[in-house]
């Protein structure tokens, strides 16, 4: 459900910034952080894809800032729309899932920058200052590994075309696995259930052509530690 709010009007107006967070709690306290600051404001706020795009299409807002899980759906699905209906409205990813899987593939979606969630408060107005001014946002140690990243050209011996057929929810799924996660612990994590998951791994194992879970398991534990040491050099 959309929830909108009053913004100011005039010369020097705030701008005007619309939560995407599936939890309430999550976006109370980051309304409340924005709101305090003279410059900003929250306007609008949704916790899932379908309000969100409806809040894209009726304008009014000056940037969006999204999770990468929105309950059963993907904030990186939720980029890839906003940005081929919108280009122009900057998008911020405002998560806890680690940067160094997520803000790559992120900025690839076409977010403007990404911030984990347990960054601090001043820090985080700073990321969204920033890229309100048209510019990128991460971490300097993130940003420093994707250029080098880009700049080596690097491949893994895994078929590059494989991974990159993966869907968003997919590939979160796969590194969950990677890290050594039971199907109830992705499940918790990604706030889905074990079912789903079941589902997400028999897809995962039908697209990357592997015989059984042990043939899983080591791929993705392979394809994290790949990932890693490209990262670490």
């Amino acid at each position: 459900m959309i929830e909108r709010k009053g913004n100011n009007q005039g010369i020097s107006r705030k701008r005007r910034i619309f939560l995407v967070d599936d939890h309430p709690l999550i976006r109370l306290a980051v309304s409340m952080l924005i709101n305090q600051e003279t410059d900003l404001e929250v306007v609008g706020e949704a916790g899932d894809i379908e309000n969100a795009m409806s809040a894209v299409t009726a304008g009014g807002i000056d940037m969006m800032i999204v999770d990468i899980s929105l309950g059963s759906e993907s904030g990186l699905d939720l980029i890839s729309k906003v940005i081929s209906l919108r280009p122009d409205l900057p998008v911020l990813v405002l998560s806890m899932h680690e940067e160094t899987i997520f803000a790559e593939r992120a900025l690839r979606a076409g977010a403007k920058g990404y911030i984990m969630k347990n960054y601090a408060p001043q820090e985080i107005l700073s990321g969204i200052r920033e890229i309100l001014d048209g510019r990128i946002f991460v971490n300097p140690d993130i940003s420093a590994r994707i250029i080098q990243k880009s700049l080596k050209q690097r491949t893994s011996p895994v078929s590059k075309s494989l991974l990159e057929d993966l869907a968003p929810r997919e590939a979160e799924v796969l590194h969950l696995i990677g890290q050594g996660l039971k199907t109830g612990e992705i499940a918790q994590a990604l706030c889905l259930s074990p079912k789903t998951i079941e589902t997400y791994r028999e897809k995962l194992k039908r697209k990357l052509g592997l015989k059984n879970a042990a043939e899983l398991a080591r791929f993705a534990f392979h394809i994290d530690n790949f990932s890693k040491k490209i990262e670490e050099t």
